[in-house]
């Protein structure tokens, strides 16, 4: 297969982008020999910059020319030299770092992204970056795509407008992020502070830390470890804005901090039927074991 045809192969794929795994088996390739040269030219156009890869094993195509918007809402292009795909790490005071993704040929330096370079990317956003030298020599960049949103939702403190008139200059509540590296909090429009009836309350996945009822007053939300879906992304002048779609509890209620860790970290919390089913089979006290403990004096239920 050309260069051409392989290029026009991954342009016709869904985003402009495909995976080894993909192109292998759309290509039909057999042995391991067919394999390699396909890697091995993956590898040749990433290097010439007619591919940017985008993680281990997905490849995409840069644009030849890409408009961004900065934060003075001035147009600003970058050409596919100098593109380079990475995570994004933000710092508490509100500049970043890209870690470029494996086989990129710009650098394999972490990326400083100035504070008014990162435009509406998030804490460990997939993202396209034009790369530049500083003048410290170290590589510097401006974020020009975000190429993949990590956080879909955001675990953080609810805080109603009254509490903070600071934040309140837009109509509705707010939200601060537990991870600080996410310095923006998240904006909650009024009729968006709590999720539907029955949509978290008694979710068989649910197991720790108590819960507020949907027929609750907002004021009492003051103050709640809640999950936030991101329902709009920032800009450059505008703040993240989402929907309550769970309130996990107080803060220093038993379990709380369990479930706040789960959704910080996008971790497995929901699990097929079958899988519960063999939870609660399988979850049982052993009269045996608990009477050894008793006696033993390790029975540490009822202590929190």
């Amino acid at each position: 297969m050309t260069d051409a045809e392989l290029l026009g192969r991954i342009r016709r794929s869904p985003g402009e982008k495909a995976g080894y795994k993909q192109l292998v088996r759309e290509l039909g390739l057999g042995g391991g020999r067919e394999r390699r040269l396909l890697l091995t030219q993956l590898d040749r156009l990433t290097k010439s910059g007619q591919l940017v890869r985008l993680d281990r094993e997905m490849w995409g195509i840069p644009k030849a020319v890409t408009a961004e918007a900065d934060s003075g809402g001035r147009v600003v292009r970058a050409t596919r030299e100098n593109l380079i795909a990475g995570r994004l790490d933000l710092h508490r005071d509100g500049y970043g770092f890209v870690r470029p993704n494996a086989g990129q040929s710009a650098t394999q330096e972490d990326v400083f992204i100035p504070p008014n370079q990162i435009h509406s990317a998030m804490q460990g956003d997939q993202v396209l970056v034009e790369v530049e030298p500083g003048r410290d020599g170290r590589w510097q960049g401006r974020i020009v795509r975000v190429l993949e949103r990590r956080n879909a939702t955001v675990v953080g403190i609810f805080r109603t407008s009254s509490r903070d008139r600071e934040q309140s200059r837009q109509r509705g509540h707010w939200v601060a992020p537990f991870d600080d590296r996410m310095s923006q909090w998240v904006l909650i429009p009024e009729g968006e502070e709590l999720p539907e009836p029955g949509a978290a309350w008694a979710s068989p996945h649910r197991t720790l830390g108590q819960q507020l009822h949907a027929g609750d007053k907002q004021a009492s939300l003051e103050g709640m470890v809640v999950d936030v879906e991101i329902t709009a992304w920032p800009t450059p002048t505008k703040p993240a804005i989402g929907r309550v779609i769970e309130v996990l509890g107080l803060q220093d209620e038993f379990g709380v901090d369990v479930e706040m860790m789960i959704r910080k970290h996008q971790l497995p919390r929901v699990f097929p039927d079958e899988v519960l089913a063999e939870a609660q089979r399988v979850a049982h006290l052993d009269p045996q074991e608990l009477a050894r403990r008793i006696a033993g004096g390790g029975d540490f239920r009822n202590r929190t």
